[in-house]
């Protein structure tokens, strides 16, 4: 059986088509920046609390799909399976371990658990 993990409040995602979330992370610079639309298609932001601070970012499209996954209440492997639908088969195992790196640190993701029977 695939391993479990265990995940904090989903995050709120927004789909933005201008980059004021650019100019919210510029913010304090020395050069102005206007607000403008984004080019093609709208990017998804992923924003959450981590301890009192809000913190927010940008998402690839397969951290997203993997995120959707997770959420969902995927396991590992079917993690994996979609993220092989968006790198190479041999770069899915480095990919998924650095995407859960990022989620621990983040604290996006509070437990890993193995099998079915873990508590």
């Amino acid at each position: 059986h695939g391993g479990r993990l265990r995940v904090r409040p989903a995050p709120a995602r927004l789909h933005l088509r201008w980059t004021t979330a650019s100019l919210r992370c510029a913010r304090g610079s020395e050069q102005p920046q206007a607000v403008t639309a984004a080019a093609g298609e709208s990017v998804p932001w992923l924003i959450w609390r981590g301890l009192l601070t809000t913190r927010f970012r940008s998402l690839e499209p397969d951290e997203q799909v993997a995120l959707d996954c997770l959420y969902g209440g995927g396991e590992f492997a079917e993690l994996c399976g979609q993220l092989s639908r968006y790198v190479s088969d041999d770069t899915v195992p480095l990919r998924a371990a650095s995407l859960l790196k990022g989620w621990l640190d983040q604290g996006l993701i509070s437990v890993i658990r193995a099998g079915e029977n873990a508590p």
